[in-house]
């Protein structure tokens, strides 16, 4: 007891940390009564260490270091925690861990003037009163796409919720048994319905569905028809689902709304940005549906929400819902739906700013261009580096056209001893990260995701990670 007594009293007091000049720069940094509260849980966790066995401890200086030392990793991984700014080179254009949909560069300038001040997010400037703060975005949306009304909420799985809360609870709503899918975070169709307060009725079977199967579950507690995109998976082979538009005319003959949970939302021609066989919000209205829901951050390019369309009179019930108060837009999101929806008022304009849009459609020879000026670059600082480009497989991501790949290039990297693991935490852990795909022991950095605007940033990154001492250099 006695020798332990002995190693803790050679630690450092705080006010010693603190008037020392290695701590100098944190001091200035975190101000005193974080770095007070910082240096007491660092010496703790010090002193549990030397309980432990964990070596003895130096003398003051060397001690302070250790905690300086400490500290300053303390904060750095924090840093790497907050939302930033970061480099895609995976290849996937809606990657869920990066954000999704890129906000288009109209959409970020109109964000950071709009919102400087007090904004017009609920009030008439006809009458000055309160007024819906939805009504601009809704009332384009409708302009956009044919439907009578429209309602936005905070992502697609609120606007699914809502849509079976305000219109099926207690009552059953039925859904194909091939539809009932769980996607990322687990997320699953069951569980949302159940939440919802309606009853799940489950047709057909998984591969195989017919409009007889839905005809036989109509009955006095039906509250929807519902069918639901498949998302993260496509089934191949032998079956069959009936069309949308016989699901409508089977719910107008018994009088049962008829809803679809789109969950992509591409307002666009499939063709267009290079995803043939994409269902389209379009695509829904001329079935007839009563009811779509569909993200804003996936195919439509802009920022998280859930987008409802249809029927004037459903979408009034929604709105009506208590639960619609929870899962409303706030001001940030509701500016940047409404100037990406500005973009589409040109297919054209839309199709070339914004990035989600942009990356899908871009030609696989301009992604092959765009590699070869990347390993130009390098090689010119480092002739001998072990990168070449390669053909790639991108995806669009998000559970968008599932099972098909994009053509693209990428630039290969060969890590050598270190491996490629090695090489691609070295890029993410960088001030601005970059994230690539390890695949074959390979890192690769697929162009599809990684805009012109952006490959100096890149070139730059992995000469320094190449110049960096360790096995990596050559």
């Amino acid at each position: 007891m006695g020798e332990s007594s002995e190693r803790m009293r050679a630690l450092p007091a705080v006010d010693a940390v603190l008037r020392s000049v290695a701590f100098g720069a944190l001091l200035e940094r975190l101000g005193r009564e974080a770095a007070v509260g910082r240096i007491r849980r660092a010496l703790e966790r010090r002193r549990r260490e030397l309980r432990d066995g964990g070596g003895h401890p130096g003398d003051v200086e060397t001690e302070i270091g250790r905690l300086v030392y400490r500290i300053e990793g303390e904060l750095k991984r924090r840093d790497r925690r907050k939302v930033c700014r970061v480099i895609n080179g995976t290849g996937v254009v809606l990657h869920t861990g990066l954000g999704r949909a890129v906000y288009a560069e109209a959409v970020v300038d109109a964000v950071g003037r709009e919102l400087s001040g007090f904004a017009s997010v609920e009030v008439d400037p006809d009458t000055g009163g309160r007024g819906r703060r939805e009504r601009w975005v809704a009332d384009h949306l409708s302009e956009l796409t044919g439907a009578e009304s429209a309602l936005v909420v905070n992502n697609n799985a609120a606007a699914t919720l809502l849509m079976l809360r305000a219109l099926a609870f207690g009552r059953e709503v039925i859904v194909a048994r091939g539809e009932l899918v769980e996607i990322g975070g687990s997320y699953r169709m069951p569980d949302v319905m159940e939440a919802s307060g309606a009853r799940l009725v489950e047709v057909g079977a998984t591969n195989r569905v017919y409009g007889r199967d839905y005809q036989k579950r109509i009955g006095p507690e039906t509250g929807l028809i519902m069918q639901v995109h498949t998302s993260n998976f496509r089934v191949v082979g032998f079956h069959h689902h009936p069309p949308l538009a016989e699901l409508v005319a089977l719910g107008r003959e018994h009088d049962v709304p008829v809803v679809w949970d789109l969950g992509s939302g591409l307002l666009l021609p499939p063709e267009s940005v290079g995803l043939p066989g994409e269902p389209t919000v379009a695509e829904g209205v001329e079935a007839g549906a009563d009811l779509i829901c569909f993200s804003g951050d996936k195919l439509l390019g802009g920022p998280q929400s859930g987008i409802l369309i249809g029927r004037a009179d459903l979408i009034e019930r929604l709105r009506q819902d208590p639960l619609y108060r929870a899962v409303r837009l706030d001001k940030f999101t509701l500016l940047a739906l409404a100037e990406t929806l500005l973009l589409y008022r040109d297919p054209e304009v839309a199709r070339r700013e914004i990035p989600t849009l942009a990356m899908l459609s871009a030609e696989p020879d301009v992604l092959r261009v765009r590699a070869e000026r990347l390993e130009r670059v390098i090689r010119e600082r480092h002739p001998e580096a072990p990168i070449a480009v390669v053909p790639s497989e991108a995806q669009a991501g998000s559970g968008s056209v599932p099972g098909r790949d994009l053509p693209s290039f990428a630039l290969a990297i060969s890590p050598g001893e270190r491996g490629a693991a090695a090489w691609a935490r070295a890029l993410r852990l960088r001030a601005l990260p970059i994230y690539g795909r390890v695949q074959h022991d390979r890192l690769l950095l697929d162009l599809r995701t990684i805009r012109e605007d952006e490959v100096s940033e890149v070139a730059s990154a992995l000469i320094e990670v190449l110049e960096a001492p360790g096995p990596n250099r050559r």
